[in-house]
């Protein structure tokens, strides 16, 4: 089965025990807290294993020959700019 959970959902699930009433794999924006990994301990789940499989990104986008897009109000790039120091392209 296959569900839309979100991160700390997703987690609470997988952390909740084995077998097959729990996911034998979720995934996550971001790394499993250390809530989380107490949690998972309490239920039986050992052997975690994180993997880095990508990075979150918000793509805004819109047809060539459709209207321009103004999904977001101006101030919010500089703020996601500032938040993503990493970035490559804006």
């Amino acid at each position: 089965m296959i569900e839309s959970t979100g991160s700390g959902g997703g987690l609470k699930l997988f952390c909740s025990g084995v077998g097959v009433n729990y996911p034998d794999i979720t995934n996550a924006s971001r790394r499993i807290k250390s809530s989380e990994v107490k949690l998972c301990a309490k239920n039986g789940v050992k052997d975690i294993t994180e993997v880095k499989v990508g990075f979150d990104g918000i793509v805004m986008a819109n047809a060539k020959n459709g209207p321009q897009m103004k999904a977001y109000p101006s101030a919010a790039v500089p703020c996601a700019r500032q938040a993503g120091a990493g970035q490559r392209r804006w």
